[in-house]
């Protein structure tokens, strides 16, 4: 093989080197620079629809949120008062807030009114806000409750 490299003429040893060059640029791109390339561009891709996941993921959370603050605002007033019919108390000036219930009740006895705040709060899911006793013309005290729902943690 040396040999026969010795006897080309300097134009054959030119054309061979070319030829030996090219080959290898020619091997290098397709098994290095090509898959390298292809694999940047699947890269990028898969980076792009990640984000777009995680921004559909973000919108969807946010709507979630939405959806549950809602639902809790708008069920609130209706889950206090099938839990007060269940209990056969008649609460009075129900004022639904934004995220809040306020109402009175005169005609329940404490015990009563207390067992009745532990259902709201432990198997309802409502937050005792407020409770603030009053006085009415009588020299009843009158309590003046707060509800709202119970804040949760959402991720």
């Amino acid at each position: 093989m040396i040999s026969r490299l010795k006897r080309l003429t300097t134009r054959e040893k030119y054309l061979l080197l070319c030829a030996m060059i090219l080959l290898t640029l020619t091997l290098g791109y397709q098994f290095y620079w090509l898959p390298v390339q292809q694999w940047g561009a699947r890269e990028q891709m898969l980076h792009q629809r990640n984000i777009i996941m995680q921004q559909k993921m973000q919108l969807h959370a946010q709507q979630q949120r939405f959806t549950r603050v809602t639902l809790l605002q708008g069920d609130l007033r209706a889950q206090l008062m099938e839990e007060a019919r269940r209990q056969n108390i008649k609460p009075e000036e129900l004022h639904p807030d934004s995220n809040k219930v306020r109402f009175q009740l005169t005609t329940l006895p404490a015990p009563a009114l207390w067992k009745w705040l532990d259902s709201l709060q432990n198997q309802q899911g409502i937050e005792i806000l407020a409770i603030t006793l009053r006085h009415d013309e009588h020299g009843v005290s009158v309590p003046d409750i707060e509800v709202g729902p119970r804040k949760k943690e959402i991720p």
